[in-house]
Order: structure tokens, then sequence, then C-alpha cells
């Protein structure tokens, strides 16, 4: 499987703490589940339950979602997950009180996934070892099998200078490269113009190209009299056009038409599209704990701690493979995230915001694709 080259991963933590305390260690702890013998109610889920049974050991429940919104609001229930791959996202969950949490856990150390994405399907050729397939919902990654495909753009690899303004119009930009795409129409492409001392760039502004002629491209909402490309180091590349794709195991998905393209010398097959946006979500949610899944695939982030939520404990976690972060919290207080591993973020591995009382223990980071790891 051929794949890009992103760039080295340069690991770089920013704390940013207002009030709060941050616990950063990698010695071991008890499982925080185990400290815990006895449960009020126990729920079962199995790939080969149903949502209409009683959620018991020998009736079980057949997505997370749903059983994780039968707890009892008293506190006290768990949910066991028995072994698989699991398409959803669980999002349900319905709080415990102060020292009667609910609980959500793979049974027994079986091994259990949840998969944000869904099987891409009707495939045609729409030119040459051009396929195109439709899809009915946003999706932000592409997948074969559990390998993540390229986001075609232009050019293929890396970036480049040569770009001067077009004195005449504000709002247009010159590169001899351009002049490839000589008669194609580049509307609604996305230029992403860059900024540099070095080759590293630095800083980013994006536009969307409203008309192309040999060696140029016009730009919606930009204004050349703000940039100084005699003096300066620009780079850009191209992203968002069925033009792109050019090179095996690219894709362009088309939100406008519902559609999504891939370059392949074969009718593809085994072809999935992220469809979750939020595998893990607890949003104003209090007194859960979770634990022992590999959680990938998801359209912005694998864990969300959101705004209003207290006393949520994540254990045994390998979450990978998501356009916006690994794991974001934000806006919460007493959080323990412990024995995690991340990897293969579009951004931050972890991104934290407004936190207080947050530990983060036996954490493995194998990076993401951008220049950022951890932002505290």
């Amino acid at each position: 499987m051929k794949k890009r080259l992103e760039g080295f991963i340069i690991i770089f933590v920013v704390f940013f703490v207002l009030g709060g305390l941050i616990y950063f260690s990698e010695t071991g702890d008890i499982p925080y589940n185990a400290r815990f013998s006895d449960y009020n109610n126990e729920y079962y889920v199995s790939l080969g339950g149903d949502d209409g049974n009683v959620g018991s050991v020998d009736s079980p429940f057949r997505t997370i979602n749903y059983a994780v919104n039968q707890m009892s609001t008293s506190g006290g229930d768990v949910v066991y997950v028995r072994g698989g791959r699991y398409y959803e996202g669980v999002y349900d969950f319905v709080s415990g009180v102060d020292g009667n949490l609910n609980t959500l856990m793979a049974y027994n150390g079986e091994d259990v996934t949840l998969d944000g994405s869904q099987l891409v399907e009707n495939w045609v050729e729409d030119e040459s070892n051009i396929y195109r397939a439709p899809i009915s919902y946003q999706s932000n990654l592409i997948f074969e099998g559990d390998d993540q495909l390229i986001d075609a753009l232009e050019p293929d690899i890396g970036f480049f200078g040569d770009i001067e303004s077009d004195p005449a119009d504000v709002s247009k930009i010159v590169s001899s490269y351009f002049g490839q795409f000589s008669g194609e129409d580049l509307s609604g492409a996305i230029l992403y113009l860059y900024y540099s001392y070095s080759e590293t760039p630095y800083y980013m502004t994006q536009y969307t190209i409203s008309d192309n002629g040999n060696n140029w491209v016009t730009l919606s909402g930009f204004n050349s009299s703000e940039y100084y490309f005699e003096n300066n180091a620009y780079s850009f590349i191209l992203k968002n056009h069925k033009s792109f794709v050019n090179e095996q195991d690219e894709y362009f998905v088309d939100d406008a038409n519902s559609n999504v393209y891939l370059s392949s010398n074969s009718v593809p097959v085994n072809v999935y599209a992220s469809k979750v946006n939020r595998a893990l979500e607890f949003s104003a949610k209090q007194y859960i704990t979770t634990s022992g899944f590999s959680v990938i695939k998801n359209n912005e982030r694998g864990l969300h701690i959101g705004s209003g939520s207290h006393d949520i404990v994540v254990e045994e976690m390998y979450i990978s493979d998501d356009s916006s972060q690994n794991v974001y919290i934000s806006s919460s207080s007493d959080i323990e995230l412990r024995d995690i591993s991340l990897e293969k973020s579009d951004s931050y591995n972890i991104y934290t915001n407004d936190v207080t009382n947050l530990i983060l223990e036996d954490f493995l980071i194998y990076g993401g694709k951008s220049s950022y790891a951890v932002f505290l």
C-alpha cells in the first residue's frame, strides 16, 4: 500500500492551564474498574445480540450505545461488551453519582473495537483507473481495510514556491505550476497557502478557487496586497478536486455530489469511509468509567470529553486514525486517563482546554500527521 510521507513528527508540548492541576505519570495503578466488585445491574452486548433483548448474558443487546442508555441514574451499573468490531459511536451514557459510577468495559479482556467507518459499495469506473461510488454522508478519511488511503492533493509530495501576485487583480496568484491544469475547471478546489522562514511551513491560510487559467488561479476572499511574495517564502498545496486524483490509492470525497473517487488498478473492494464523528462522547456527563477498547477511523475524534463533564475515568484504550484529535477534553474537571495509546491524528493527538484536575498516566503517543502531538 502506497503511503505518503507526511513529515517527521515533532512532539511539541504546550502547557496552558488556568487554576487547574495536571498530573503526568508513568507509574502503574490498579485499574479503576477493578476497584469495584459488585454492580447493581449488569448488561451485556454482543454482535449476535438484539436491542430488543433484555440485555442479560444469555440475551444480550446488539449495540453499545443502546446498552449504556439503560443504566440507572442512581449509578452502580455496568455494561460488558463481548469481543468483536462494532461500527457505531457511543454517546447516550447515563451519568452515575458520587461514589457509585456507571461503567462500560470490555468483557473479561476480550478484544473490542469501536470502528467509526462504513463499507463503501457500488463502485463504477468513472474514467481510466479512477472509480466512483456513492456516499450519502460526510467523510473525511478513506481506508482499504484498516490502512488509511491518500487524500488527493497537488503536488503529491512536499511543498513548492515560485508564486507571485497579479498586480492587475488582487484576487489572483500566478504560478507556472497551474499550467498543467489548463482547460480544466478547478472551481471549488481549495488552495492552502503557507508562509515559512524555512522548509517547514509554519503558517497557513486557505482559499477556495473560483476561476483558473493557463498559469493562474483566482481565489475567493483573497487580497494579494496583504502578501509580499517577492520578499518572503511562500508555498502551497491544492486539495478537494477530482483532477488531483492521479496516483494509486488517492481519493477525493465530493460532498457536493455525494460521491467518492478512488484511483485504483481494479474495482475497489474492502474500502471504508469514516462516518462517526466521535466514537466515545461525554458531554455534560458525570461519574462514568470505561475501559478496554480499540477506537479507530472517526471523522473527528476517538474520545471527546466536553463541557460540564466531571469525574470521568478512561483506561486501557488504543485510539487511532482520527481526522481531528485522538483525544479532546474541554471545560471539564476531575478527568483521569490511564494506559492510553494514541496514533495517527490529522491534528493534535491530545488537546485540552480549561480542564481542572486532569490526570494523564501511562501514555504512549506515536504521533499524528501534524507537527504537534500534545496541547495541554
